[in-house]
């Protein structure tokens, strides 16, 4: 069976490599998923020029780009797909529901990675109410919308399953959830010492929490002299967050490599997750688990999905006073920052595991071969 992919983009067919970014992650898992079942997988892309490229040996998957970089680049990519395949009898994938519209394929899916649309600017505004609700009704409906379009929608976390429910009664709308994973190592190391090791390792843009974390650490690493900080990571905050925490020299900035978050999660004691909107069952937050790490999150999107307070984590409102607060107390309990990390694995281990999520999409892909 064929499988045709609709993303922006996955391949740089220019630097000859695949591109780095959580949808091509989650798509590499997912392809490598289809292959060892059985499919041909197309995914079309945009690109500056005709061109294409086989991306293993055998010839199972390949990477189309299509010329187009203006806002109608998917009717491009949907065109090229209808032309390539069997509209009647091939499956088609949209990467993201963001990018759904209307086509030709009798059996579609999309991925919606969380919901997106519930930080506090509307458009980059902030209208004021009762005018921010009918903006929001706008919203509801084009992504309602949308998931009509496809078959069936794969959803990362329940909060998308909610938030759908709350806003129409239709109960037509298929979807299944399949949270995200990590991989889980058997062993983690185990951290000794006086130093409490801490790490923020998210885009430095503040819909991750950079600004909530320039309110509370600064004061944390004035008080606690064992307390060591790393933030890895890029993004337009970083002088921002550099000249924060310019007089600290126990304050480290980095990055890593991708393919090497949970080893690099491993050096640590504590992770911190405080996210302030759009996020879904978040791979930082999983990674951190897997590596053994105590987690402090906030109470947003699909992390809710994964902590429950005080037992595998703690969760949070992304306020400066409930992570201060829940922070000192890490700190200082050692027995309790070690005992949320053991549940923390053991939840991954029985709820979010590699072998967990590929059982649940080969039972979405099994409802589409007949």
């Amino acid at each position: 069976m064929k499988l045709f992919i609709i993303c922006r983009q996955f391949y740089d067919f220019e630097k000859q490599e695949r591109i780095i970014g959580g949808i091509q992650t989650y798509l590499r898992q997912l392809v490598r998923l289809a292959e060892a079942n059985g499919y041909a997988l197309t995914i079309l892309q945009c690109a500056a020029a005709p061109c294409e490229k086989l991306l293993n040996a055998a010839g199972s998957l390949r990477v189309v780009g299509v010329p187009t970089q203006n806002k109608k680049f998917v009717r491009a990519l949907l065109q090229k797909a209808e032309r390539l395949g069997d509209p009647e009898r091939d499956l088609l994938l949209f990467a993201t529901s963001t990018i759904i519209e209307k086509h030709g394929f009798r059996k579609s899916l999309a991925i919606q990675h969380g919901i997106y649309w519930d930080i506090e600017t509307i458009h980059g505004k902030h209208p004021p109410f009762p005018l921010d609700l009918a903006l929001r009704a706008v919203q509801a409906r084009r992504i309602i919308s949308q998931h009509r379009q496809v078959s069936r929608m794969v959803c990362v976390d329940y909060n998308y399953v909610n938030w759908l429910r709350s806003l129409t009664v239709d109960r037509s709308l298929a979807y299944t959830v399949i949270p995200n994973t990590a991989s889980l190592p058997e062993t983690v190391p185990v951290r000794s010492g006086p130093t409490v090791r801490m790490v923020f390792a998210r885009r430095f843009v503040e819909i991750r929490g950079v600004r909530l974390l320039t309110k509370v650490l600064p004061q944390l690493l004035r008080r606690f002299p064992q307390l060591s900080l790393t933030l890895a990571g890029s993004g337009p905050l970083e002088a921002e967050l550099r000249e924060c925490f310019a007089g600290f020299d126990r304050v480290n900035f980095c990055s890593y490599d991708p393919d090497e978050s949970i080893p690099f999660h491993a050096q640590f004691d504590i992770a911190v997750v405080p996210t302030v909107g759009s996020e879904g069952t978040s791979l930082s937050l999983l990674e951190a688990m897997a590596a053994g790490c105590a987690v402090v999150c906030s109470d947003v999107g699909g992390m809710s999905n994964l902590i429950l307070d005080r037992y595998n984590g703690r969760i949070l409102p992304p306020e400066p006073e409930a992570f201060g607060a829940a922070l000192t107390e890490l700190i200082e309990d050692e027995t309790l920052r070690r005992r949320l990390a053991e549940n923390g694995r053991a939840t991954l281990k029985s709820s979010f595991s590699q072998a967990v999520w590929e059982e649940r999409w080969r039972s979405v892909l099994r409802q589409f071969e007949a």
